[in-house]
């Protein structure tokens, strides 16, 4: 499974003024499942359907998820993967082709060429796991490091 989530490093309105981690590439990203903006940089991860982070990357916040999933399967073969709405389009659906990777991206309502309802639902079950790892990964090691910093409230 593939997914992203954001990684905060300051305030929203403390942005300007956080200097901390513009250097390291820092930047405004948006985060459309929390409806908000946010200053920082996001974490793109693979995971098993056992809930194992087996590759992950930390990018820019503006960083689109497509992208991110390219740098991860770089060196990656024979795979099928299950996605959000954020990995969908024809060209990374032939780029992963192209690798022998299956994509099995959920797409937006709007698309005619939709997945039946039992795939996605099959998506959605094994979507819940990945929020699962990333709500422990943030609320066990990357909130309390960043806290301790003095980084976030």
């Amino acid at each position: 499974m593939i997914d992203s989530f954001p990684l905060p490093v300051c305030k929203f309105g403390r942005a300007r003024y956080c200097r901390s981690f513009r250097a390291d590439g820092a930047n405004y990203g948006k985060c459309p499942s929390k409806k908000e903006t946010y200053f920082g940089f996001k974490v793109h991860a693979l995971i098993t359907l056992e809930g194992y982070i087996t590759a992950f990357e930390v990018t820019p916040a503006s960083v689109d998820d497509r992208e991110g999933l390219r740098d991860l399967v770089e060196k990656r073969f024979s795979l099928v993967i299950l996605g959000d709405k954020g990995y969908t389009g024809e060209a990374l659906f032939d780029d992963m082709c192209r690798k022998g990777i299956c994509l099995m991206s959920l797409k937006p309502s709007s698309y005619k060429n939709n997945w039946p309802t039992e795939i996605r639902r099959l998506i959605f079950r094994f979507r819940r796991r990945v929020e699962t790892v990333f709500s422990q990964l943030s609320g066990q090691f990357i909130r309390p490091v960043l806290i301790e910093k003095g980084l976030v409230a």
